[in-house]
């Protein structure tokens, strides 16, 4: 019993750690696939909370897009996240201003990108 209790809290404790950076290391091939595609990546504004910290806390947000033959992102839909809603909205307008290289044929295919940052931090 002891020991289904350790390996359970081993678990739920490393949960997070997996989780934080987005999906990177599974979609490592379809997101530098994207990152090459990019001619324009607008800055994500910043975010701070009521109680900012020193250090702020990284966030990330993945999303799953589609690109216009004119380059602009469509479709943007956020596939893994740190859950922070804040920064998530700050991303998805960053990512809606990001321009990619013509793609006449985008429309027919899924794009993906991890945008991160520091939220929370004091100046």
């Amino acid at each position: 019993m002891r020991v289904i209790i350790s390996i359970l809290s081993l678990l739920i404790f490393s949960l997070p750690c997996l989780a934080s950076d987005c999906g990177a290391t599974r979609n490592r091939e379809e997101i530098d696939r994207t990152r090459l595609l990019v001619v324009y990546a607008a800055s994500v504004r910043k975010t701070i909370g009521g109680f900012p910290t020193p250090y702020g806390k990284r966030e990330c947000v993945r999303f799953v897009f589609m690109i216009s033959p004119w380059g602009n992102p469509f479709n943007i839909n956020i596939s893994e996240t740190s859950n922070n809603t804040a920064f998530e909205m700050a991303a998805f307008d960053a990512l809606s201003k990001y321009k990619f290289k013509f793609q006449p044929l985008g429309f027919f295919h899924h794009y993906s990108l991890i945008i991160s940052g520091i939220d929370n931090k004091l100046n």
